[in-house]
């Protein structure tokens, strides 16, 4: 496994986001400039979730996204499932990247496959968290686990 290497200020909000969550908040929002290493704190705070044996789902909304994390995860050594078109399911792995086009189509129209359990739900660019298709996944019985979501702030 590669270890992550953060610079001082992703530290910084890995650990403050270890301690709202510890503190019992279960609703946070990363927000941080474009190019300052999200999806590094991302991987940073999967690797420490994954480590103490949690499941973790990292939800975006477009294709390069779950790219650009499943790439920092690879690089990280962590181990995960991609939900997405054309990529072959891998149910059992602690961590789930998953399109949220894909995830809803697959687990609540079609209810071909469950929401993966998950200790941790990271969703990208959470500005379009209010979609529908995000609403009917992180809302209802989801709502006692912890929520990270990230979104870059505008200039």
């Amino acid at each position: 496994m590669s270890a992550l290497e953060l610079r001082d200020y992703q530290l910084d909000v890995v650990r403050g986001v270890e301690s709202e969550i510890a503190a019992g908040r279960r609703r946070l929002c990363l927000v941080a400039p474009t190019g300052s290493g999200k999806t590094v704190i991302a991987a940073a705070l999967i690797a420490k979730a994954r480590d103490r044996g949690e499941r973790i789902l990292f939800i975006a909304h477009r294709r390069e996204l779950i790219e650009q994390a499943s790439r920092k995860l690879h690089d990280a050594g962590i181990d995960h499932g991609i939900i997405q078109a054309g990529f072959p399911a891998r149910p059992g792995e602690r961590v789930q990247v998953a399109s949220i086009q894909t995830l809803h189509a697959r687990a609540v129209r079609t209810r071909k496959i469950d929401v993966p359990a998950a200790n941790l739900v990271i969703i990208d660019e959470c500005h379009h968290v209010r979609a529908s298709s995000y609403m009917k996944l992180v809302d209802g019985k989801r709502s006692l686990i912890p929520t990270l979501r990230r979104t870059a702030a505008m200039a």
